[in-house]
């Protein structure tokens, strides 16, 4: 099972590829988590992961790592 961080930036991640996002509107973390049924901390980071990968932001280097899980099933990010 993938950590809720990853499972919450590949939600987000269909969300963008499917278009549901309208331009210029704000958007709520606590609504966007509930759709999942996790905690807004993970979903931040999912964000947090997303900005960062967009934006080749130096700083975010540091906040993010691609991992292999060990059963080999998935790869992902985790928070360092």
């Amino acid at each position: 099972m993938l950590p809720l961080n990853e499972q919450a930036y590949q939600h987000l991640q269909s969300l963008i590829i499917e278009d549901q996002f309208t331009y210029n509107k704000i958007y709520s973390e606590t609504k966007l988590s509930k759709e999942l049924g996790i905690s807004r901390t993970p979903f931040r980071d999912a964000v947090h992961q997303a900005d960062c990968l967009s934006s080749h932001k130096p700083s975010c280097k540091k906040t993010f790592e691609r991992t292999a899980y060990a059963d080999g099933s998935s790869e992902g990010y985790h928070r360092i």
